[in-house]
């Protein structure tokens, strides 16, 4: 027996390479940014609407509802890119 008759072939026919993994991608990130803002902007939402809110002073209560806000202008700004781009979520 010649030497390497053992060695399988490093392609065979009914296996082929696969192509690396996607990149991560502009409209990825997108996405993933509108998500995450989501999630933020929810927990912020429960947290205004828990008891420990009332129990902070009165001009953090202003600046995290100012900061809602905020976020919740950002998050429409990125949901228009997306509808834009032609991304489904």
């Amino acid at each position: 027996m010649p030497i390497g008759d053992n060695i399988p072939p490093q392609n065979p026919p009914d296996n082929p390479p696969q192509p690396p993994p996607p990149q991560d991608t502009w409209q990825q990130r997108l996405l993933d940014e509108e998500k995450a803002l989501s999630d933020n902007i929810q927990k912020l939402l429960d947290f205004i609407a828990s008891p420990d809110f009332q129990n902070i002073a009165n001009d953090q209560q202003m600046l995290l509802q100012q900061q809602r806000e905020a976020m919740q202008l950002y998050d429409q700004i990125l949901n228009k890119r997306i509808k834009l781009s032609g991304l489904q979520q």
